[in-house]
């Protein structure tokens, strides 16, 4: 995550690495960002990296535009916004939450912490273990919790150097005429 370049191949290989080292079948990225239609606060899938041995369960394009309230997540999204982590199966995530995965008829034991950029609430990191009920140990949310941190500086920096190729090349049209 800290090489300079491909933000989109460096947040997929450190996807994979927490996901292997999670021994997890899925690790994605939701980015916040308002609705195209409505304007709404919304989220989907930015990254995601699913273990080889299985299908995306919730194909990355299925989860998109989302939105919080329309969706019925407020308690989720206050819980994120407030920095708290999520953490349980389907009977412990808070009951908003749950609507999204009930209908997989799968066991789902997940982990969501928040990412922030400059105190802002960005998005979130996922990971989530099917056909098994996970307890997660403070040293995984720690590492996940430093993760989301590192992610948010990440892409704060990738953010600042495309303002900063973008005022260049400004500069460089307006020296021209």
């Amino acid at each position: 995550l800290l090489e300079p370049g491909n933000l989109d191949a460096s947040m997929t290989t450190a996807l994979e690495i927490v996901g292997r080292a999670a021994q997890v079948k899925s690790v994605y990225i939701c980015e916040n960002y308002p609705h195209p239609r409505t304007g709404n606060l919304a989220f989907g899938v930015r990254f995601v990296w699913n273990d080889e041995t299985m299908e995306s369960i919730i194909p990355p394009e299925n989860v998109q535009d989302i939105e919080w309230e329309a969706n019925n997540l407020v308690e989720t999204f206050t819980l994120l916004v407030n920095g708290s982590v999520i953490q349980g199966n389907l009977d412990t995530v808070p009951k908003d939450y749950r609507h999204l995965y009930r209908n997989l008829g799968l066991d789902i034991s997940m982990l969501i912490v928040p990412i922030f950029i400059r105190l802002h609430f960005w998005g979130f990191i996922g990971l989530n273990v099917y056909q098994k009920t996970r307890k997660w140990s403070a040293d995984e949310i720690s590492a996940i919790q430093t993760m989301a941190a590192s992610i948010g500086a990440v892409i704060q920096r990738h953010k600042t150097e495309q303002q900063l190729r973008e005022e260049r090349e400004m500069a460089d049209t307006l020296r021209e005429v």
